[in-house]
Protein backbone atom coordinates (compact mmCIF):
# COMPACT_ATOMS: atom_id res chain seq x y z
CA UNK A 1 0.00 0.00 0.00
CA UNK A 2 2.55 2.27 0.61
CA UNK A 3 4.46 1.47 -2.30
CA UNK A 4 1.80 2.40 -4.39
CA UNK A 5 1.01 5.36 -2.72
CA UNK A 6 4.57 6.65 -2.69
CA UNK A 7 4.74 5.73 -6.71
CA UNK A 8 1.97 7.97 -7.07
CA UNK A 9 3.59 10.76 -5.78
CA UNK A 10 6.23 10.06 -7.79
CA UNK A 11 3.86 9.89 -10.97
CA UNK A 12 2.31 12.86 -9.77
CA UNK A 13 5.81 15.06 -9.21
CA UNK A 14 6.82 14.05 -12.63
CA UNK A 15 4.08 15.32 -14.09
CA UNK A 16 4.00 18.29 -12.20
CA UNK A 17 7.64 18.83 -12.90
CA UNK A 18 6.99 18.51 -16.85
CA UNK A 19 4.00 20.85 -17.05
CA UNK A 20 6.59 23.15 -15.46
CA UNK A 21 9.11 22.33 -17.65
CA UNK A 22 6.36 23.32 -20.59
CA UNK A 23 4.70 25.73 -19.03
CA UNK A 24 7.64 28.11 -18.43
CA UNK A 25 9.77 27.23 -21.65
CA UNK A 26 12.40 29.90 -22.11
CA UNK A 27 12.50 29.03 -26.00
CA UNK A 28 8.39 29.05 -25.86
CA UNK A 29 8.15 32.04 -24.17
CA UNK A 30 10.95 33.99 -26.61
CA UNK A 31 9.17 32.79 -29.54
CA UNK A 32 5.81 34.22 -28.26
CA UNK A 33 7.55 37.68 -27.22
CA UNK A 34 8.75 37.48 -30.87
CA UNK A 35 5.23 37.33 -32.40
CA UNK A 36 3.72 39.76 -29.74
CA UNK A 37 6.07 42.51 -30.80
CA UNK A 38 5.69 41.60 -34.46
CA UNK A 39 1.90 42.12 -34.20
CA UNK A 40 2.58 45.19 -31.99
CA UNK A 41 4.93 46.58 -34.62
CA UNK A 42 2.24 45.78 -37.49
CA UNK A 43 -0.53 47.27 -35.72
CA UNK A 44 1.35 50.62 -35.47
CA UNK A 45 2.31 50.34 -39.25
CA UNK A 46 -1.87 50.15 -39.66
CA UNK A 47 -2.11 53.37 -37.43
CA UNK A 48 1.09 54.80 -38.34
CA UNK A 49 -0.40 54.31 -42.65
CA UNK A 50 -3.90 55.33 -41.73
CA UNK A 51 -2.73 58.69 -40.65
CA UNK A 52 -0.66 59.49 -43.50
CA UNK A 53 -3.41 58.47 -46.24
CA UNK A 54 -5.56 61.21 -44.17
CA UNK A 55 -3.04 63.84 -45.14
CA UNK A 56 -4.05 64.84 -48.78
CA UNK A 57 -3.08 68.50 -48.27
CA UNK A 58 0.31 70.45 -47.01
CA UNK A 59 -0.34 73.55 -45.43
CA UNK A 60 2.19 75.90 -45.99
CA UNK A 61 4.64 76.55 -42.86
CA UNK A 62 5.64 80.05 -44.15
CA UNK A 63 3.92 82.24 -41.19
CA UNK A 64 1.67 85.16 -41.95
CA UNK A 65 0.84 87.52 -39.69
CA UNK A 66 -1.87 88.77 -38.13
CA UNK A 67 -2.05 91.63 -40.57
CA UNK A 68 -1.15 89.43 -43.21
CA UNK A 69 -3.72 86.89 -43.02
CA UNK A 70 -6.25 89.15 -42.65
CA UNK A 71 -5.66 90.96 -45.70
CA UNK A 72 -5.23 87.82 -47.77
CA UNK A 73 -9.15 86.51 -46.33
CA UNK A 74 -10.42 89.71 -46.98
CA UNK A 75 -8.80 90.48 -50.56
CA UNK A 76 -9.86 86.57 -51.46
CA UNK A 77 -13.61 87.60 -50.21
CA UNK A 78 -13.81 90.19 -52.34
CA UNK A 79 -12.57 88.08 -55.30
CA UNK A 80 -15.25 85.56 -54.29
CA UNK A 81 -17.94 88.07 -54.01
CA UNK A 82 -16.78 89.77 -57.40
CA UNK A 83 -16.95 85.83 -59.55
CA UNK A 84 -20.24 84.95 -57.70
CA UNK A 85 -21.91 88.18 -58.85
CA UNK A 86 -20.73 87.85 -62.54
CA UNK A 87 -21.34 84.10 -62.59
CA UNK A 88 -24.48 84.03 -60.70
CA UNK A 89 -26.20 87.01 -62.42
CA UNK A 90 -26.06 85.82 -65.29
CA UNK A 91 -26.66 81.99 -65.20
CA UNK A 92 -28.41 81.25 -62.56
CA UNK A 93 -30.12 84.66 -63.39
CA UNK A 94 -30.31 85.79 -66.93
CA UNK A 95 -30.05 81.96 -68.49
CA UNK A 96 -31.72 80.29 -65.62
CA UNK A 97 -35.23 82.83 -66.67
CA UNK A 98 -34.85 82.24 -69.91
CA UNK A 99 -34.44 78.21 -69.85
CA UNK A 100 -37.33 77.97 -67.09
CA UNK A 101 -39.55 79.43 -68.95
CA UNK A 102 -39.01 77.93 -72.67
CA UNK A 103 -38.03 74.39 -70.91
CA UNK A 104 -38.93 74.09 -67.82
CA UNK A 105 -37.12 74.17 -64.49
CA UNK A 106 -35.48 70.57 -64.89
CA UNK A 107 -33.77 72.16 -68.33
CA UNK A 108 -32.59 74.75 -66.72
CA UNK A 109 -31.09 73.02 -63.72
CA UNK A 110 -29.19 70.28 -66.01
CA UNK A 111 -28.23 73.26 -68.49
CA UNK A 112 -27.22 75.88 -66.78
CA UNK A 113 -25.17 73.34 -64.17
CA UNK A 114 -23.56 71.80 -67.51
CA UNK A 115 -22.28 75.39 -68.60
CA UNK A 116 -21.12 76.46 -65.30
CA UNK A 117 -18.87 73.19 -65.27
CA UNK A 118 -17.67 73.25 -68.64
CA UNK A 119 -16.48 77.18 -68.75
CA UNK A 120 -13.61 76.41 -66.18
CA UNK A 121 -12.04 74.07 -68.54
CA UNK A 122 -11.67 76.76 -71.31
CA UNK A 123 -8.11 77.72 -71.50
CA UNK A 124 -6.11 81.02 -72.70
CA UNK A 125 -5.02 80.87 -75.38
CA UNK A 126 -3.36 83.90 -77.56
CA UNK A 127 -1.90 84.01 -81.09
CA UNK A 128 0.40 86.50 -82.18
CA UNK A 129 -0.46 89.04 -84.96
CA UNK A 130 2.01 88.32 -86.88
CA UNK A 131 1.16 84.57 -86.47
CA UNK A 132 -2.60 84.98 -88.16
CA UNK A 133 -3.75 83.36 -90.88
CA UNK A 134 -6.55 81.98 -92.52
CA UNK A 135 -7.45 79.02 -90.08
CA UNK A 136 -5.86 81.04 -86.98
CA UNK A 137 -9.56 80.78 -85.97
CA UNK A 138 -9.58 76.91 -85.83
CA UNK A 139 -6.24 77.19 -83.92
CA UNK A 140 -7.85 79.43 -80.97
CA UNK A 141 -10.65 77.14 -80.72
CA UNK A 142 -8.10 74.00 -80.32
CA UNK A 143 -6.62 75.69 -78.15
CA UNK A 144 -9.53 77.41 -76.02
CA UNK A 145 -10.87 73.56 -75.52
CA UNK A 146 -7.79 71.79 -75.36
CA UNK A 147 -8.51 70.40 -71.81
CA UNK A 148 -11.17 68.61 -73.56
CA UNK A 149 -9.14 66.19 -75.68
CA UNK A 150 -8.86 63.90 -72.47
CA UNK A 151 -11.98 63.73 -70.84
CA UNK A 152 -10.75 61.00 -67.93
CA UNK A 153 -8.12 63.71 -67.26
CA UNK A 154 -10.71 66.42 -66.05
CA UNK A 155 -13.74 63.71 -65.54
CA UNK A 156 -13.52 64.31 -61.42
CA UNK A 157 -13.37 68.10 -61.65
CA UNK A 158 -16.13 68.53 -64.53
CA UNK A 159 -18.57 66.48 -62.52
CA UNK A 160 -17.82 68.11 -59.19
CA UNK A 161 -18.39 71.28 -60.74
CA UNK A 162 -21.21 70.35 -62.39
CA UNK A 163 -22.36 68.92 -58.64
CA UNK A 164 -22.13 72.42 -57.16
CA UNK A 165 -23.90 74.00 -60.30
CA UNK A 166 -26.81 71.73 -59.74
CA UNK A 167 -26.82 72.45 -56.26
CA UNK A 168 -27.06 76.33 -56.93
CA UNK A 169 -29.48 76.20 -59.50
CA UNK A 170 -31.91 74.11 -57.50
CA UNK A 171 -31.72 76.69 -54.84
CA UNK A 172 -32.19 79.05 -57.68
CA UNK A 173 -35.28 77.29 -58.41
CA UNK A 174 -36.48 76.58 -54.56
CA UNK A 175 -36.06 80.16 -53.33
CA UNK A 176 -37.04 81.86 -57.18
CA UNK A 177 -34.18 84.55 -56.55
CA UNK A 178 -30.28 84.59 -56.57
CA UNK A 179 -30.19 85.65 -53.58
CA UNK A 180 -28.58 82.72 -51.80
CA UNK A 181 -26.79 81.48 -54.93
CA UNK A 182 -24.59 84.06 -54.14
CA UNK A 183 -23.83 83.76 -50.86
CA UNK A 184 -22.93 80.44 -51.05
CA UNK A 185 -21.11 81.06 -54.70
CA UNK A 186 -18.89 83.89 -52.82
CA UNK A 187 -18.09 81.32 -49.63
CA UNK A 188 -17.36 78.42 -52.04
CA UNK A 189 -15.28 80.88 -53.99
CA UNK A 190 -13.43 82.31 -50.92
CA UNK A 191 -12.42 78.98 -49.64
CA UNK A 192 -11.16 77.55 -52.66
CA UNK A 193 -9.01 80.71 -53.33
CA UNK A 194 -7.66 80.83 -49.59
CA UNK A 195 -6.60 77.01 -49.93
CA UNK A 196 -5.02 77.30 -52.58
CA UNK A 197 -2.96 80.40 -50.96
CA UNK A 198 -2.34 78.40 -47.94
CA UNK A 199 -1.64 75.00 -49.34
CA UNK A 200 -0.90 72.33 -51.71
CA UNK A 201 -2.12 68.68 -52.76
CA UNK A 202 0.33 65.93 -51.67
CA UNK A 203 0.68 63.45 -54.77
CA UNK A 204 2.41 60.58 -53.12
CA UNK A 205 0.19 59.40 -50.46
CA UNK A 206 -2.55 56.59 -51.44
CA UNK A 207 -5.68 58.62 -51.46
CA UNK A 208 -4.36 61.38 -53.40
CA UNK A 209 -6.34 60.33 -56.29
CA UNK A 210 -9.54 62.08 -54.22
CA UNK A 211 -8.12 65.60 -54.87
CA UNK A 212 -8.04 66.45 -59.22
CA UNK A 213 -5.22 66.66 -60.74
CA UNK A 214 -6.95 69.74 -62.62
CA UNK A 215 -6.44 72.16 -59.79
CA UNK A 216 -5.61 70.34 -56.72
CA UNK A 217 -8.93 71.13 -54.57
CA UNK A 218 -12.16 70.29 -56.29
CA UNK A 219 -11.99 66.04 -57.35
CA UNK A 220 -13.81 62.89 -56.14
CA UNK A 221 -14.16 63.97 -52.39
CA UNK A 222 -15.12 67.40 -53.10
CA UNK A 223 -17.94 65.82 -55.28
CA UNK A 224 -19.19 63.74 -52.01
CA UNK A 225 -19.31 66.88 -49.73
CA UNK A 226 -20.97 68.44 -52.20
CA UNK A 227 -23.66 65.94 -52.38
CA UNK A 228 -24.37 66.05 -48.93
CA UNK A 229 -24.62 69.79 -48.53
CA UNK A 230 -26.16 69.95 -51.33
CA UNK A 231 -28.76 67.43 -49.52
CA UNK A 232 -29.20 69.38 -46.51
CA UNK A 233 -29.36 73.15 -48.30
CA UNK A 234 -32.29 71.68 -50.11
CA UNK A 235 -34.22 70.26 -46.93
CA UNK A 236 -33.82 73.76 -45.58
CA UNK A 237 -34.55 76.12 -48.00
CA UNK A 238 -37.49 74.06 -48.91
CA UNK A 239 -38.88 74.16 -45.64
CA UNK A 240 -37.64 77.85 -45.36
CA UNK A 241 -40.13 78.70 -48.40
CA UNK A 242 -42.80 76.57 -47.21
CA UNK A 243 -42.74 78.98 -43.95
CA UNK A 244 -42.74 81.96 -45.48
CA UNK A 245 -45.41 80.68 -48.04
CA UNK A 246 -47.79 79.70 -44.79
CA UNK A 247 -46.84 83.14 -43.31
CA UNK A 248 -48.09 84.96 -46.53
CA UNK A 249 -51.02 82.91 -46.83
CA UNK A 250 -52.19 83.84 -43.09
CA UNK A 251 -51.80 80.90 -41.96
CA UNK A 252 -48.49 80.66 -39.62
CA UNK A 253 -48.99 77.80 -37.26
CA UNK A 254 -50.31 75.14 -39.95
Amino acid sequence: MARRVSRGRLGASCRAARISRTAFDPRRAAAGEARLRASAYRLRRKIHSGHQTQRLLRWSDAGLSATALTQLLAARLLSGIAVAFIEETFLRGAMFTALERESGVRAAIVLTAVIYSATHFFASFHIAADRVTASSGFDLLAGTLHLFGNPLAILDAFLCLFAVGVVLAVIRAVTGNIAACLGLHAGWVWVMLVTHQLSAPVRDEPLSFLLSGFDGFVGWLVLGWTILLGAGLYEFYSRRMRTERLHLAGHPHQ
